[in-house]
């Protein structure tokens, strides 16, 4: 049974609601790694992974990329993708890929006014872009200089997306690429744009844990190790349109510019020390932004 939410804070809720009554429903936990960082591993729900880890492709560290990276050291919480996250994507109808060479360009006067951003100020693909951009690479008074630029916040990433597809915005920031994919292979002239300055790996929302006290704990581990394999792994990438942190899985049929590329130097974003900073840039971006929602 997959029980499907919005938002891993509903999911932790229910599953907090549950176990004080003493009914225990869940085996997996898959989301975003900030719920897991901040909510799952300090009440104490988590199991550790690797005794689960059982077939040979999936113990085998050097299929990998970084050598089976964990977001943190006590190994609860393993990200199972490592793909480029797609910091700005343009209508190329209305604005110049020429014209959006580096983060600083989003603040000349012709982009004034036509800026979506996906809202920072809930946790999001939007906070982390904000804690990336922000925090790491462009340092926070470029967020208040793009603060300044008349965007539009939205909470609605499908919805974000379609406005810039169709033209009534002409750039669109901090959104996950499967809403795009869906507008791009139908023909919307939506261009991805990585700046000079460059950009982050991310798990997105593909980041497992395993509850502990799982109602089926074989079962469990049966699922764990088919997720992790090779044929898991060429699934879940090809339906999502990411790139799997496996080091064996094809990328042919993603967009050259989200594949990684050996030797770049990524901001990995996903790191617990990292992700423990997000109640901080939580409140930072409502500072920043939260006059300009809607």
């Amino acid at each position: 049974e997959w029980v499907v939410s919005g938002r891993g804070a509903e999911l932790v809720a229910k599953i907090s609601n549950e176990r004080k009554a003493g009914i225990y429903t869940v085996d997996i936990f898959l989301s975003g790694s900030s719920t897991m960082v901040t909510q799952l591993k300090p009440y104490g729900y988590l199991d550790q992974l690797p005794p689960s880890f059982i077939l040979p492709e999936v113990t085998d560290t050097s299929l990998w990329y970084e050598g089976q990276h964990f977001d943190d050291k006590e190994k609860y919480i393993f990200p199972f993708l490592a793909y480029v996250f797609p910091p700005i994507f343009i209508n190329t109808d209305i604005f110049k890929a020429e014209d959006l060479k580096s983060y600083r360009d989003l603040l000349k006067p012709q982009a004034k006014g036509k800026i979506i951003l996906a809202d920072p100020t809930t946790p999001s693909a939007a906070l982390r872009w904000f804690a990336v951009v922000g925090g790491k690479i462009m340092g926070h008074d470029f967020s208040r200089e793009l603060a300044r630029q008349e965007i539009t916040i939205l909470r609605d990433e499908r919805l974000s997306v379609d406005w810039v597809a169709k033209g009534k915005y002409a750039i669109v920031i901090g959104v996950r690429p499967d809403p795009v994919t869906e507008y791009r292979n139908a023909g919307a002239p939506l261009k991805l744009i990585i700046p000079e300055e460059g950009t982050w790996l991310t798990g997105g929302p593909a980041v497992l844990s395993a509850i502990n006290k799982p109602p089926h704990p074989n079962a469990t581990k049966v699922f764990i190790n088919w997720l992790l394999s090779r044929e898991g792994q060429t699934t879940y990438s090809k339906a999502n349109n990411v790139q799997s942190a496996r080091l064996d899985i094809d990328t042919g049929f993603l967009d050259p510019l989200i594949v990684r590329k050996p030797g770049a130097p990524y901001f990995n974003s996903e790191n617990e020390e990292f992700l423990l900073k997000d109640p901080e840039n939580l409140e930072l971006a409502r500072q920043i932004f939260g006059s300009l929602l809607k």
